[in-house]
């Protein structure tokens, strides 16, 4: 009977875990800006929003995938072919944890009625002034704006570049984003003042 080094075994577990979530990271890069909350129990988390509304979150939309080695990879599987094997994971789970966050993102948005429907139009820079209007923004130190992080699709991107680069020339584009600009620090002054501090 061969001897089973369980340790070794458990750590290169491990590692290749590691691995694989290292890999996922590189792949999410957006995921990688939201705060996360490590809970080690229980089946659900519930938390009250800012608006007052009783959120749950439960763990139904797990990402998950399987490693799969075919018998005759096990005589050639080396450290090449064990990050081939995470890089495959990785762009699984990857994949599984974007379409979970867009989906909690598309209810939080429609939940604050902060949609905005283009009705199949194509891209209008005014349409970026029309979905900041719905939004907060905050401001840093020097008094400028903390915009949002925008998410494209690369093909929508591809053909908007050019309109907001032409629209940034615009006097009237220029005007109604400073308008909007000092309405939302003025917004970003009120709710600072207002703002409880921790006792």
């Amino acid at each position: 009977m061969l001897p089973d080094f369980v340790r070794v075994k458990q750590r290169r577990a491990m590692a290749f875990v590691r691995m694989v979530r290292r890999e996922t990271e590189k792949l999410t890069p957006l995921l990688r800006q939201v705060r996360t909350v490590q809970q080690h129990e229980g089946r659900k988390v519930q938390y009250e929003t800012v608006e007052g509304f009783q959120e749950q979150v439960s763990y139904e939309n797990k990402a998950s995938t399987a490693l799969k080695v075919h018998r005759d990879e096990f005589p050639t599987l080396d450290n090449v072919g064990y990050l081939k094997k995470a890089k495959e994971m990785a762009a699984e789970l990857a994949k599984q944890e974007m379409g979970h966050f867009f989906a909690k993102a598309d209810y939080f948005i429609e939940k604050a009625g902060t949609t905005l429907d283009a009705g199949g139009k194509p891209f209008d820079p005014m349409m970026l002034v029309e979905g900041l209007e719905k939004v907060d923004i905050d401001f840093d130190e020097q008094g400028r704006p903390i915009l949002p992080t925008l998410v494209s699709d690369p093909a929508l991107y591809a053909a908007a570049a050019p309109r907001l680069a032409e629209a940034e020339k615009s006097a009237d584009f220029q005007r109604r984003w400073k308008e909007l600009m000092e309405r939302k620090r003025m917004e970003w002054r009120d709710r600072e003042a207002d703002r409880k501090l921790a006792e």
